[in-house]
């Protein structure tokens, strides 16, 4: 991002100790202490990018960026800080007179772009203009843009004035309200380049109360946008285990990223000495190819803690399995009719619904 590059504003793409991240982030991604060290600072060159598409499309490999926004944003917003204090706030991403207070799921406390400010805008407009322009350049056309959209905390916007002000201006009731400006602002950015727009699942949904207690549903508004959504929790016992079907279901294009299986951070399982995370379950170098899309859950046997799941939270999903083995295994006897018990066998494992991992035998395999 050129335009972007000057005052300092590469701050962003540097970690290291820090008590004010003016000049560069705290560590991350095995940083250690020293920001001009080799690891975890650093950013990719338009050649590297370039080079980078070029190679996945000799593959058949899609490259889809992902531009986190309005919240996992610090480090931009910290780089445009730089910017601005050396005297450019062309593409300033906060209002300096906010007070609002929020933390992050990581416990940050000023990481989310402000969506009433033109220079928001201004920053995303540039940001996309020239990732269009690397992908013509590398000869590999642009077809998604990730908008992220995930993790944004309560009450980040409740007391910015520009906020406000833009919702007296505009007849809006609340802050949260600013959620579909913003991405309706997004959607119109994208679509001057022909680009559809994607995000993580939080993009898809709204929140309202059922009986008492706060429920995400799909928001039709947006569906028939035609957004699609990236599907990432489906953590066994977090109460989303069946959200990607449900947003299917709601008119979405579904992109399914569930953490429970293709999440290569976490940790392979939960002994103290394993490297990685825990906080979506664990994942080893066989979770990935036990992954079935329409029964995503048929071969999921831990829990977040490493635990078999509790029986009643899949009682749902062992039905649906069911219907679907019963509707497997009447094509099978059709195509036995027709080609043999040989061609009935790989049809009915073909069609993902009775298929078995290693070692499992279908008079045993009730759990789930």
């Amino acid at each position: 991002m050129p335009a972007a590059s000057r005052g300092g504003s590469r701050s962003g793409a540097r970690r290291g100790h820090t008590l004010d991240s003016r000049h560069f982030l705290p560590p991350a991604y095995g940083s250690g202490p020293d920001a001009g060290g080799p690891w975890g600072s650093g950013f990719f060159s338009r050649a590297d990018y370039i080079e980078i598409l070029r190679y996945a499309a000799a593959r058949h490999i899609e490259i889809v960026p992902e531009i986190e926004m309005p919240g996992h944003a610090r480090a931009a917003i910290k780089a445009m800080e730089a910017r601005t204090a050396a005297g450019d706030s062309t593409f300033r991403l906060i209002d300096p007179a906010d007070s609002s207070t929020f933390s992050s799921a990581q416990a940050y406390h000023d990481n989310v772009m402000n969506p009433a400010l033109e220079s928001t805008y201004a920053f995303i407009q540039r940001v996309v203009d020239d990732l269009v322009a690397l992908h013509q350049e590398a000869g590999v056309p642009l077809r998604h843009l990730h908008m992220g959209g995930d993790e944004v905390p309560a009450g980040a916007w409740d007391h910015s004035p520009a906020i406000q002000a833009y919702l007296k201006a505009h007849g809006l009731a609340s802050p949260n309200d600013m959620w579909y400006v913003f991405y309706g602002r997004i959607q119109q950015i994208l679509a001057a380049h022909h680009i559809g727009l994607s995000g993580w699942e939080e993009i898809a949904v709204r929140k309202t109360m059922r009986d008492g207690q706060p429920v995400t549903i799909p928001n039709p508004e947006f569906a028939a946008r035609g957004l699609r959504a990236y599907v990432w929790n489906n953590v066994p016992g977090g109460g989303n285990e069946d959200l990607a079907y449900r947003l299917a279901n709601g008119g979405f294009d579904i992109v399914l990223t569930p953490v429970s299986n293709l999440y290569f951070d976490l940790a392979w399982n939960p002994n103290p000495a394993e490297k990685g995370l825990d906080w979506g379950g664990f994942v080893d170098v066989r979770k990935p190819f036990d992954f079935t899309p329409f029964a995503y859950y048929q071969d999921e046997w831990l829990d977040r803690g490493g635990r078999p799941p509790d029986p009643p939270l899949f009682e749902a999903v062992d039905w649906a399995l069911r219907l679907l083995r019963r509707g497997a295994e009447a094509r099978g006897r059709g195509d036995a009719a027709r080609h043999g018990p040989d061609h009935a066998r790989a049809s009915a494992t073909r069609d993902g619904t009775v298929a078995r991992g290693p070692g499992r035998s279908s008079e045993n395999d009730t759990a789930y």
